[in-house]
Order: structure tokens, then sequence, then C-alpha cells
């Protein structure tokens, strides 16, 4: 059966205009519903930026950042649930029909009547169609315009609640830069890994008896507190203030080696040690002489503050310590400068002994130069010298007959020693001819000096008249 008209247009039945007026109301609630769960969230995460702001959040109990997160989400759940329950009591077919009956002037109960009735027959429909082409002659209206007014006035006025919240936390994710961080981040800020690292900046060493400074770097911070150690004591906790991000602290006299750690209450930097150490100096050196190959002499400790006679070509080894950290160790003599190779509180080298002359130290520690420093090394450079031999009798020429013997007395020496001695003999014909060339090797490894006798057998020499 087809729709029933009227002066041509289709019929609207009084059911529909009262599902369609509950529908636009549903709107207007749930549209207010979600502008006032969007305007109590904002506002608690703009309390908590304002409230976690100079670094408040710090002190305050970890969890926070995280709770007000689960605050803000329950009273937006909040704002919702009560919109849902508001939808729920006021846009039903019963409270939306009453609305209507009290603005159209109907009998109380006759739309709502209807609608009961509108599903028991042709007649109920009839009627159901009746009372909505008389509800339709307004036009397209609102059927309860006041009811409409007042949930839109009230949605209204919560998305502007809304909009001006949003304001606010805008303004406070600027004006409060630290603490929404904690607000944007709130696991970050529970580790303490929200903000930079805490970095100690202290000397490596201190003359102990004197004062130093330890420098600290604490971005985002306004207090700190700085835990101290010295060798042999317990730790001790003292809070500053910290200023744009640092600190300074003038500290001392040093008696022992003290170890610091920084702590912000959530995160802790590394820990720095200053180590105490007496006047710098450089001493304990040893001085070994290694001799040039040919001499076969093994390497030998040489006195330091002596003076050292070494043959020409001994490498002098050169080892030592000093007290503190060491960049730079040099032997100098008359423009010549010899560095040292520096390794912590060690160093080493080697020294060419080639020409005399006296070698001065100079050192540079972490702290500046080292006066305190070990005697000169002085050497004596001795050169090879050629071997000497002589031939101590006979002194004159002689004349033996050809078979008679020649007694010899010898001797000879050499600085560094003999590696052998040998007798080398010849003929010379009348001519001029060299012939019967003879070398008898005498000793062996002599040491610095030798003397000795042998004898010259002419008889086994064929010596001809003229030789």
């Amino acid at each position: 059966m087809s729709a029933p008209t009227r002066g041509g247009a289709p019929v609207v039945s009084a059911g529909a205009l009262v599902d369609r007026e509950r529908a636009r109301l549903r709107a207007l609630l749930a549209g207010g519903g979600v502008a006032l769960a969007v305007a109590l969230g904002a506002l608690l995460l703009a309390a908590g930026a304002a409230l976690f702001a100079d670094a408040r959040w710090i002190a305050l109990p970890r969890p926070l950042p995280l709770l007000l997160w689960v605050a803000a989400i329950a009273a937006g759940a909040g704002a919702l649930a009560l919109s849902a329950e508001l939808v729920r009591r006021r846009a039903t077919r019963g409270a939306v029909a009453a609305a209507i009956e009290r603005e159209r002037d109907l009998r109380a109960g006759a739309l709502r009547g209807a609608l009961e009735v509108g599903d028991s027959g042709p007649l109920g429909r009839r009627a159901l169609d009746q009372l909505g082409a008389r509800l339709a002659e307004g036009g397209g209206g609102a059927l309860a315009p006041a009811l409409r007014r007042r949930a839109g006035r009230l949605a209204g006025a919560l998305a502007a609640v809304a909009l001006a919240a949003l304001g606010v936390l805008a303004a406070a994710t600027t004006g409060f830069a630290d603490g929404w961080r904690a607000v944007e981040h709130p696991i970050r800020a529970w580790r303490g890994t929200l903000l930079p690292a805490l970095t100690v900046d202290a000397p490596r060493e201190v003359l102990r008896g004197e004062r130093y400074t330890v420098r600290i770097a604490a971005p985002g911070r306004r207090e700190v507190t700085v835990h101290s150690r010295a060798t042999g004591a317990g730790w001790i906790a003292e809070r500053h203030a910290v200023r744009d991000g640092k600190l300074e602290l003038p500290l001392g006299p040093l008696r022992a080696n003290t170890a610091f750690v920084v702590s912000d209450g959530r995160a802790a930097s590394d820990t720095a040690l200053v180590r105490a150490t007496d006047r710098p100096f450089v001493g304990d050196v040893a001085l070994l002489a290694v001799f040039p190959s040919y001499l076969g002499r093994r390497p030998e400790p040489v006195a330091s503050g002596e003076i050292a006679r070494l043959p020409r070509g001994t490498v002098l080894s050169i080892s030592g310590r000093a007290s503190t950290a060491l960049d730079r160790v040099m032997l100098t003599r008359a423009g010549d400068t010899l560095e040292l190779r520096a390794d912590g509180h060690r160093f080493d080298g080697r020294l060419v002994a080639t020409t005399s002359g006296t070698w001065t130290w100079s050192a540079r520690g972490s702290a500046g130069p080292i006066a305190d420093l070990p005697p000169n090394v002085e050497l004596e450079v001795v050169p090879d010298s050629a071997p000497r031999v002589e031939i101590l009798a006979p002194q004159h020429d002689s004349v033996i007959g050809a078979d008679g013997s020649v007694p010899l007395s010898l001797m000879a020496s050499d600085d560094h020693g003999l590696a052998s001695v040998a007798l080398h003999t010849w003929r010379t014909t009348p001519a001029g001819a060299v012939a019967g060339e003879r070398t008898d090797r005498l000793a062996q490894s002599a040491g610095p000096q030798w003397s000795g006798e042998t004898a010259i057998d002419l008889a086994t020499r064929g010596l001809e008249p003229g030789d």
C-alpha cells in the first residue's frame, strides 16, 4: 500500500519526526560531552605542565606525570559517560515526545499515546500519520525548539570552554616548556632520561693540600645533590642550587683521593675521581749502556749523576718515572733536544753517545712544568783508537846466519780489547821481490794488553844469498 499523501506530498509519520528530533538532540548532547572531555583533559594537562615547571617534577614522586595522564583520560571518560547518561535520560522517545507536547500545546500524552499504538494496526498508524501531518504544518523547523536551544546553548558553552582550555594548554606548553616535557614524556621523566646527562668536570690530579674547582653541567635542573667520598671515609651528600644549568664548586684543601657523583633525584652522573699527588718530580732514572757489537761487551748499567765514560757509538738506554702524569720529557744540550717517550707516569728513550757533553732535563706534567728533576747526564765519549804493536827485541837490525834463529819479544795493546795477535813475516830477494809470506797466530782474545816472546827459525825459510 502506498504511503499516505497530503496535497500530493507524502505524509511523514509522527514517529519519524520524533526520531529526527531525538537524533539532533543526541548529536548536541554528545558534542557537548566530547567538548567537556577535551576541556577537562586539556586543563588537567596544562595544570600538570605548570606544576612540573622549573624542574619541580624531579623532586615530585616519579609516577606523577604518568598519573596525570591517567587522571586526564579518566576525566574525559567521565565526561563522555555523563554525556551518554544525559542522552539516555533526555533523548528517549518518551522524553522528546513529552517536550514536543508541551511546546506544541498538545494534550498531555497525545503524542506519546499515538507512538505507543502506532504499530497496533491501521487505525493506530492513521492516527500517527494524522498527528505527524499536524506537526509538520510548521515546516521543517524544530518540533521542540526550546529543548533544542537549551541543548545547543549547553553544547556551544562546552565547546567554548574546550577551545579556551586548548588555548590554556597551548600557552602552558610554551610558558612552562620544561614542565610540559615531563607531561609529554612521562616514561622518560620516570626513568630520568628526559634531560641531558649530568656531567662532572674535575681535575685528574691535584697537589696534596691545594684547592681545586669541580664544575658540574646540569641543564634543566634547579638543584642537584653532590655526593663525595675521600679514600678511607664515607660518602657525604650536599644539596646545591644550579644556575643556568651550571654549578662550580671551589673545594679543598685536598688530603686524599676523592670521588664525586652528582644526582638530581632521577639520574646520576658517572664517577669523577680527583687524585691527590705530592709535589711533582721526575726520578727513578735508570741508564743502561749498550755497547757497539764489535766490542763484544755486554750491556752495563751507568750510575746516574756521575760522568759516564763511553765508547763512541754506545747507545744509552734511558727510563724513569714521575710522580704525576707526564706530557713531555726532554734532554737538551747546546741547542740539541732529545724528546723521550712519555706514557702516563713513565718515560723512556735512547741517547747515542757521539760527542762529549752535558745533557739537562726538562719535563712538563698535566699541571705544568716540573721543577724537581734528576741530575744532568754527563757523557765523556772515548774515541776508538787503533791497536798499538811494538817489537821490544831485537831493537836494531841484526846479522844472523842462514840457519840461525831470531828471538823476538813483542807487546800489543788496544783501548777496547785485542781480538787476536799474529806475527807476519816474509823475505825480500836481491831483486826486491817479496816471497815466503807467512802468518803465525800468537794469541786469541787477549784482552786490552798482551806481551809475549817467540822465535823465527831461519833454517826453514830457504834463504838465498842476498835475501
